[in-house]
C-alpha cells in the first residue's frame, strides 16, 4: 500500500463507524468457504480471518473477524478487527489494492487465511 493510501485509510478510520456497509447477499454468507470457486474479500464479510504478516522470514498470525464495506473514498475494503496481548487493532484492505491471497483454510481455526506480503 502506498503512502498516500495510508494517509487516506488513517483519515478514513476517523469515519469509519459512518462508512456505509454493503449487504452481501444471502447467497454469499450461506456459502461454506470451500464451496466458493474464486475467493473475494467480501466473502471474508462476518467470517473469521487469520492475517499472516511477514516478520524476517517467519510470519505472525493475528485472528479477527472480517467487515467488508464500501467506502466513497477507498471502494471496497475489508476491515479485520483483531487482538493481541498489547490489546486491539484494525487492518484495512482495499480491494483496488489488493493483490494478494485469501484462501479457505480453517488451519488457524479461521474460515478464511490472509497471506500480506
Amino acid at each position: 500500500m502506498s503512502r498516500a493510501t495510508l494517509g487516506i485509510v488513517k483519515q478514513s478510520l476517523v469515519g469509519w463507524n459512518q462508512v456505509r456497509k454493503t449487504s452481501c447477499s444471502s447467497s454469499v454468507e450461506r456459502q461454506t468457504p470451500a464451496s466458493i470457486d474464486v475467493v473475494e474479500l467480501r466473502h471474508a464479510h462476518k467470517r473469521s480471518v487469520a492475517i499472516e504478516i511477514p516478520l524476517g522470514d517467519d510470519y505472525r498470525v493475528f485472528r479477527g473477524r472480517g467487515e467488508f464495506a464500501s467506502d466513497r473514498l477507498l471502494g471496497g475494503v475489508l476491515q479485520i478487527v483483531c487482538e493481541d496481548s498489547h490489546g486491539s487493532f484494525e487492518l484495512l484492505i482495499r480491494e483496488q489494492e489488493w493483490t494478494g491471497n485469501i484462501r479457505p483454510d480453517n488451519s488457524y481455526g479461521c474460515d478464511f487465511a490472509i497471506r500480506l506480503a
